[in-house]
């Protein structure tokens, strides 16, 4: 009984004491530069690393349900489904040209971001397109994007460009944060 009245008795340290300073912050001079730089660079090699996670999961990720639509909506035989494979691989041919681009062309001032957004971003459109695009035989508010194969192809480039250009801006951040 004594144990537990002296251990009730005991303060026990709350989350925002452990998580904030009492005395507050310590001044700026009082700051270790370097274990702030290499607190800074651990937190960039975690963020990238799981940056080149989700980008690669994303992508991998409809690769079954895109070779389904193309065998069961579509409707192509092997050879067509070939084509598209050869159209999708063509802009990966072409790595170093973005790689380049993204270092001598920056947008608004920076030289990954907005390269790495834009390729989510034609990814996404494109993979939204091919959900929405409806049937030969159907008429309704998704009738003016048929399924067809040009329109597949079309579409297939265009998921493989933002792909690619995905794929190298998640490489360049990664060479530039291993690199520090």
């Amino acid at each position: 009984a004594e144990l537990a009245a002296s251990l009730g008795r005991i303060r026990r340290p709350s989350l925002a004491d452990l998580l904030f300073d009492p005395d507050g912050p310590a001044p700026s001079s009082a700051r270790d530069p370097k274990a702030e730089w290499e607190a800074a660079a651990r937190r960039q090699k975690f963020a990238a690393t799981l940056l080149w996670f989700v980008v690669c999961f994303g992508s991998g990720l409809p690769g079954v349900a895109l070779s389904r639509f193309v065998q069961f909506d579509l409707r192509a035989d092997p050879s067509v489904q070939a084509i598209f494979g050869v159209i999708g691989s063509v802009p990966w041919n072409f790595k170093f040209a973005a790689a380049f681009m993204s270092d001598t062309l920056p947008i608004c001032g920076r030289r990954r971001i907005p390269y790495l957004a834009g390729g989510i971003v034609a990814q996404c459109a494109a993979y939204w397109l091919i959900s929405v695009s409806a049937p030969p035989d159907e008429t309704g508010i998704w009738a003016w994007l048929p399924q067809s194969n040009v329109a597949y192809a079309l579409l297939t480039f265009a998921m493989s460009v933002g792909a690619m250009f995905t794929g190298v801006m998640c490489d360049t951040v990664v060479v530039e944060t291993s690199m520090r």
